[in-house]
This record gives C-alpha cells, structure tokens and sequence, in this order.
C-alpha cells in the first residue's frame, strides 16, 4: 500500500502565476517531475510518500507554509498495487461511477435512517435515466447511499451467476414510466453477515447507539485502514456486507468481496469505475 498526499495552498495575498516566491517553489516541483496544477492563487500537487522526491515535495510543503497569507489543504489517498489486490484474500469494493439518480418523490420508499443512526433500505429505488454501461464498466452507485450501493448490468449479473460466486443477491430497480423491473439494471445487494470488521489505525470508535447497542466506526483521513476479524467472517461467501456502522453522521454498510470474485470481475473486464482495497484480517 502506498500514500498518496494531495497538497493545495492558496494564498489570499499574492497572485501565484506571478509572485516569485511561489514560482520559485513551484519550479522545485517541476524540475523533480511533480506534476504541479496553477490556478490564479494557488497551486496543487500529488505525491508519494515512497517517492524519492518526497523530501522535496516536504520541503515545498513548508516553505509554503511560511509564506504570509498561504493556506494549506492535505489529504491523504491509499493506493495498492496489482500485485496487493490480486493476492488478498479479502477486498474493500465501491463505484466511482454514479450512474444511479432514484427520483426524489420516492426517496422515502428507498432508503431510511434506522434510530436516526443506521441508513438502512426499505424498497426497491425508482429511475428514470438509465446507467450507461459500456464494454468494460458494468457497475454503478448511487448520491442516496454514499456511493456504497452497487448495480450492475445484465452482463455482470450473469457472469457472477454462471461462475458460481456466492452471496450475491440481484434486486430489482424500478422504471418510473412503467413501474415494473428496469431492464439491463440490478442492484447487486450482498449477503448481510454480523459485524466481522476490526478498524486499523486512523479510524476512531465514535459512539454506541443506545438503542442497538452496534458501535460506529469513523474515517479520520485517507490513510485509515480497515481490517477484518477472521473469527467473523463467513465462510465461501463472495459479497457480504457489514452492518450499517461506518460513517460519522450516520453509519452504513461496508462492503467486502473476495479473492475468487475479484478475479473473475478482472478477468471479465468488469472493473471499470470500480475502486479496490486490500484487506487485511486478524486473529
């Protein structure tokens, strides 16, 4: 796994494409092929930390920061390489692809907040525009749940059925003019299994709701790792999900696949705008 920092300054006094100062810092990045975005007052730039220009791009960093007037956006990103994702046991799945809108007159029909605490789904969502697949991207999310809900093409559903893989359970999404099943268009809900999660570093216990007694795990940044209790895990399951915990302000499902099904999605060039972690489990 390597960490990805994301810099932004801006300085509400001097004008960037023009004060030396700056310049001069934004040369340094260059000149190390840091690939540096400039806008009127402010530049950015992304890097490595196993980078061998990283001192570099520290150095910048603080001497940004002295400048009078400059402000400082850092973020971090986890990035794995082919090698990490294709030897996990277990990984973290998502889409990046929203190309799922349900209509706002029937939000209440899809989705709910448990206690106030859990977001949780109550029905089948309403659309009116269809995802627009392609040759390689087959799955989509939605705003509504955070981007957690996946759905999937005709394609996909049956390329996961035919290669046997276990856990995953297609829902209908409703059309609105005809108020029967969407053609071409799944969610693929996975298998609901007792908490099996275990929260590495940079994620922090929030609070216990009082009504469940379920705890919530909260995301400090971008580094926060999350492990898997092997003990909870289920066995030949490949999409399961946790219960609706992670989150600050209201907790949602974390979503899990395994090695097999993770290879038979890459094999089938289906991963377009999906994004993977590796996971780690622990006794």
């Amino acid at each position: 796994m390597t960490i990805i920092r994301h810099y932004s300054f801006c300085n509400k006094y001097f004008r960037c494409r023009t004060d030396p100062s700056l310049q001069e810092l934004i040369k340094q990045l260059s000149d190390c092929e840091i690939k540096v975005t400039v806008n009127e007052r402010g530049f950015s730039f992304d890097v490595a930390e196993n980078s061998k220009y990283f001192d570099v791009a520290l150095y910048v960093a603080e001497k940004a920061k002295m400048i009078e007037g400059t402000f400082e956006m850092l973020l971090f990103t986890k990035k794995y390489s082919s090698t990490e994702l294709e030897n996990a046991d277990y990984l973290h799945v998502r889409s990046v692809y929203v190309g799922i809108s349900p209509l706002d007159e029937y939000r209440s029909s899809y989705t709910s907040f448990e206690h106030d605490e859990h977001f949780i789904q109550v029905g089948p969502p309403i659309i009116k525009k269809h995802p627009s697949w392609h040759f390689n991207r087959h799955f989509a999310t939605d705003y509504d749940s955070a981007t957690v809900h996946l759905f999937c093409s005709h394609t996909a559903k049956q390329i996961i059925e035919e290669n046997q893989l276990k856990g995953a359970e297609f829902r209908d999404v409703l059309d609105l003019k005809t108020r029967q099943p969407a053609s071409d268009v799944f969610q693929l809900f996975p298998q609901e299994c007792a908490d099996f999660l275990s929260p590495g570093q940079y994620y922090s216990p929030g609070h216990i709701c009082k009504i469940c007694g379920q705890r919530r795990i909260n995301e400090q940044d971008g580094r926060a790792e999350m492990l898997l209790n092997k003990r909870q895990i289920p066995e030949n399951v490949d999409f399961m999900q946790s219960p609706p915990v992670i989150g600050a302000d209201a907790g949602y499902p974390y979503y899990v696949i395994s090695n097999k099904a993770y290879r038979v999605l890459q094999d089938h060039h289906l991963t377009r705008g999906l994004v993977f972690e590796s996971l780690r489990t622990v006794p």
